[in-house]
Parts: C-alpha cells; structure tokens; sequence
C-alpha cells in the first residue's frame, strides 16, 4: 500500500519478476512520475527490494491529484559473456497502490519462449502481467500454447 501523505517516504509491497524470474538484483533508476490534471509531471525516485517498493515524495505535490501515475526503471543482468540491460515503463493505477501486494511480470518478447507463449502486438518489446489480491491482468495467449514449465 502507498499512503498518500505529502512530502514523506511511502512504501508498497511490491514484486517484480522478469521472464519467470524474481528480480533479487540489477534494479536501479527506478522512479514514479505523477502526471498532475494540467499535465505538468513530477518525478519520485523509488528503491526497489523484492517486495518492497520505497517511494521518495519528499516535494512532489502532485501525487493526491495525479491523473496518472508511472512506474519506470532499468535491469541489468550479466549473462555469460555480456551485460543485458532493459528499460521499462508503464502506467500503473493509484488503486493498484492501495492493494495489499503487486506482482509485476514482465516478458521480453526478443525471447523465444515469449514469443512462442504470448500475442502481443508486433514492434512490442516487452509485455506485462499484474497480480494482486483484488485481481488479475493477464496478456492474451497465443491459441493452443502452453506455459513455460508446464506438460
């Protein structure tokens, strides 16, 4: 839950996992930008542990009348023999805040195994999938194709 008190740190419980994996490291740049009613946004950086998001207000007076909230960071993970690094962006709901936990799954669609798995739109990078104990949102699957992991 993130409470709405001016200019304090707020906290939500909050997961992240990339492609199937519970993101433990590789997180920074994260940031909430509040997109006030005249348009005008203002910028919170947020530490990320898992299940934890902290959310620095300190003067950002928008966040009561926001007419949108975004959730922003990069991933870095060293594979053998290089370093991936993805960026992502998308709008979440003050409601979604105000729930006892999110979990976030995003997908790289560069992957094989997302491709074969999900339908998204063509030229999208990634998807993303949201749990949390009101409910769910799932992307569409791709007819016939089963989950990762199952027979």
């Amino acid at each position: 839950m993130l409470s709405n008190t001016y200019g304090q740190d707020k906290t939500a419980t909050f997961i992240i996992a990339i492609n199937d994996v519970v993101v433990d490291e590789g997180v920074s740049s994260v940031r909430l930008e509040f997109i006030g009613p005249n348009g005008h946004v203002e910028v919170a950086k947020a530490d990320y542990t898992p299940g934890k998001l902290q959310c620095h207000l300190g003067t950002v007076k928008e966040y009561a009348e926001s007419d949108g909230i975004m959730l922003s960071f990069t991933y870095s993970r060293y594979c053998a023999v290089d370093e991936r690094i993805r960026n992502y962006r998308i709008p979440i709901s003050r409601r979604w805040l105000d729930d006892p936990y999110i979990i976030l799954k995003f997908y790289d669609m560069d992957l094989p195994k997302n491709q074969a798995f999900f339908a998204p739109k063509p030229g999208v990078k990634y998807i993303y999938e949201l749990n949390t104990a009101n409910g769910r949102m799932g992307m569409i699957r791709k007819a016939g194709a089963k989950e990762p992991g199952c027979r």
